[in-house]
């Protein structure tokens, strides 16, 4: 482990702050969450520059000797109680960048006019409910699965085109599977027409 440059100041500065706050006096957990954030935000662990991420909840389970769900509630703790606001807008543009280059698959539901793909953050799907939300009620389920994310297509496209405009949705569109076959861009830009109109 090491400090990325410039930012070992930067850590024992925000961690001083901290504790003139009353860390101290906070409980192990978020005490141990603030550390974990700290680390995160300031050095590259296991040369990662952001393990708490880049790493799934398993591997990083084995390496910090505890338990899947713990850490899944370590990095949703982390991005309510410690990040600013920017660095909370950051994990749903991460959401944006995993879908658009392939990380996370999108599948056309057999449940006509939903789409799926596994969301294992509990952070990314929060912040996904709550902008969902403000769309007019729009919610996904995920009543079958506690990873399987379902939407209504039409919200879903409505959402991205409004957090990262109708030209940079081709690219996340294009990664929509259907039947082991990937929908046509011009039948996905009319879908999401109707949907806008």
């Amino acid at each position: 482990m090491k400090f990325k440059d410039n930012h070992a100041d930067k850590f024992l500065d925000e961690l001083w702050k901290k504790i003139e706050q009353g860390l101290l006096n906070a409980q192990k957990s978020d005490i141990c969450e603030f550390l974990l954030y700290l680390l995160n935000k300031h050095a590259a662990v296991l040369e990662k520059n952001d393990f708490l991420h880049e790493y799934s909840p398993n591997e990083l389970a084995r390496i910090l000797v505890s338990t899947p769900s713990k850490i899944k509630t370590i990095q949703n703790n982390i991005a309510f109680k410690f990040m600013n606001n920017d660095e909370y807008k950051d994990i749903f543009k991460d959401l944006i960048k995993k879908l658009g280059n392939k990380k996370i698959e999108i599948f056309e539901s057999e449940n006509k006019g939903k789409i799926c793909f596994s969301l294992e953050s509990r952070e990314q799907k929060s912040i996904l409910d709550e902008k969902l939300k403000k769309l007019g009620g729009a919610k996904y389920d995920f009543s079958f699965n506690s990873e399987l994310v379902s939407i209504d297509k039409g919200k879903f496209l409505e959402l991205l085109e409004k957090e990262v405009g109708g030209e940079n949705i081709i690219k996340i569109v294009k990664n929509i599977s259907k039947k082991d076959k990937i929908l046509s861009i011009e039948t996905a830009k009319e879908g999401f027409k109707l949907f806008v109109l």
